[in-house]
Order: C-alpha cells, then structure tokens, then sequence
C-alpha cells in the first residue's frame, strides 16, 4: 500500500491510457519522483511529446528502518528518480527543503516552489484536563516521523514539569506497539485510530504541539494545522518546517530530531507559554500570505501559460 505499481497486466491499464491519449492534453502532471505513475507518465509524455510538469514532495532519501530496502529504495533513486528530474519541463517543490534536496543531491536545474493549497477546518477545542499543559503528537507512527525521541524526551523533562503536562499521541501505525513499551511510566495517551474530524478536534486541544520527524518525509500538513489551531509549536527543521516556522517568532526550532534536542525545545516552549497567542497571531498571517487556492492556482497558471 506504500508503494503503488500501476497494473500493467489489465485491460483498464491501457484502455486508461488510450483515453489518456485521446484528450489530446497539451501537459501531464506527476507527483513525487519515488512512485511509479510518474515514472509511466513522464513515458507517456515522451511518446506523445507533450510538456511534462512534476511535483514533488519528498525532502530525502527513504529510510525504512531496513537496510536492504533503504538500499533499493536509493538505487531506485539514484536511477529513476534522477530521469524524472532531469527530463521533466518544470519541477515544482512543495517546499524549500524540498527544493534544496534535489538541487544538491539530484540534481534538479529547473526548480521553483508552488506552495500546495490547504484547507483548514475550522474546529473546537476537545479536551482540557485540570489546568494541565497538554503536549502532543498527531501523525502516521512510522518510523521516519521519530515519535520514539519525542517519547524519551520527555523521560528526560523535570519530573516537577511533567506533573503539569499531558502528553498525547494521536493516530495509529506500526511503531504503535514499540513506543507503548519505551513509555515505560505509561505517561503517555495513545488513541490509536481516531476518525479524521475527531483528531483534529484532539489536536485542536494541544497547547503545545510537538513536530519531531526525521529529515525524510513529505511535507507535513500536521504544521499548517497547528498553527491554524493556534498551538505553540516545537519542530525539528525537516518537512516543511524551516518554509513557514521561525525560531522565537512562531515557533522553537530545534537543531536536529535527537530526544535531547526535543527535551529542550519543550522546555523552551514550557518556559515561554505566554507567548502562545503571540505566536498564533503570526502563524495566522503566515497561512493567509502563502496557503490560499487562488495562490496557487494562479501559479500553476503561470506554467500552462509559459508553456503555451
């Protein structure tokens, strides 16, 4: 389920593909350089001579825990995903880290950034417990997200200060059962799977949200919810970060993804919490400058229009 194959051996393969063909469209979009329908479109693009436009969304290289896998997945890379960027007309990146990664590690030369639109409901608060700080995590439990160091940053907090912390961990994945174990206190709320308008009325609850990924990943939506809720944010650069959070500004950014990088920005953002509202005046005018769908419909009108 994480790495799609278009079903070349069915019928409705290439019936899709002739009816493709049959529009006649003068430009083909694909999205992320590691999955396989950009690879079939940009072939497609070639036959037809069409121009090829393709977005993309990753910001490192893959790591899955397996050495083997992480192994193909770069060759994969290395081979692939370098024809994607070198053949295609346009490389849209939904970030500057985005951009910088496969300027310098792939490559890419016609590079811009196209911030996505995003729609942000509008929910409420769900929970408050007893004057309590909530700090917590929403996101897929996989491994480059690097909830274990948010875990064992907080084993590492003033015993004082946790007593005035809830600390959450929202949405489900296969590091589920590895982070229960290291929580060792059982400080943590795990809710497992949750419908996606509850947790967001969850994450709308956190006072303090934490964003602790690896440098891999895509660019994480997670962000632009905090901020719309108005949460303090503490965020490793990586996945959008370092495009719409400024350390002291809206946001405490860390140096890096360690467990005692994030025991320090929780300490921070615990030090400065009446800075919250602050913080959420600037990241609502962020979100207002950069993530509106005219923004961005006018930008990829920009390109169709270039390329006549």
């Amino acid at each position: 389920h994480n790495f799609p194959v278009p079903k070349f051996w069915r019928s409705e393969f290439w019936r899709a593909i002739k009816e493709l063909k049959s529009w006649q469209p003068t430009a083909l979009i694909t999205h992320t350089r590691f999955f396989m329908p950009s690879l079939v479109g940009g072939i497609i693009t070639k036959i037809q001579k069409i121009k090829w436009v393709h977005v993309e969304h990753g910001s490192g290289w893959v790591d899955a825990g397996s050495v083997l896998v992480n192994f193909c997945s770069y060759l994969y890379d290395q081979i692939i995903g370098r024809w994607i960027l070198a053949y295609s007309d346009e490389q849209v990146c939904v970030s500057r880290d985005v951009e910088r990664f496969i300027q310098t590690k792939l490559w890419a030369k016609r590079t811009m950034v196209i911030y996505r639109w995003v729609e942000l409901p509008k929910v409420t608060r769900r929970w408050k417990w007893d004057d309590k700080i909530i700090i917590g995590y929403i996101g897929r439990l996989i491994k480059w997200k690097n909830v274990e160091s948010f875990v064992r940053a907080t084993y590492q907090l003033d015993p004082d200060m946790r007593e005035h912390c809830r600390f959450m961990v929202v949405w489900d994945g296969p590091e589920m059962e590895h982070l229960k174990l290291i929580d060792t206190d059982r400080i943590f709320e795990f809710t497992g799977n949750k419908p996606f308008q509850e947790a967001l009325e969850i994450q709308a609850s956190f006072d303090i949200h934490i964003h602790c990924s690896s440098p891999w990943g895509w660019l994480a939506t997670t962000i632009l919810q905090a901020m719309n809720f108005g949460c303090l944010i503490v965020a490793t650069p990586f996945e959008w970060a370092l495009d719409v959070l400024i350390d002291g500004k809206n946001a405490f950014l860390l140096n890096n993804e360690s467990p005692e990088s994030i025991t320090l920005g929780i300490e921070r953002a615990y030090a400065n919490f009446k800075s919250k509202d602050i913080f959420a005046q600037e990241n609502r005018y962020i979100l207002e400058e950069k993530f509106t769908w005219e923004n961005t419909i006018d930008e990829f009108v920009k390109i169709f229009k270039k390329h006549g």
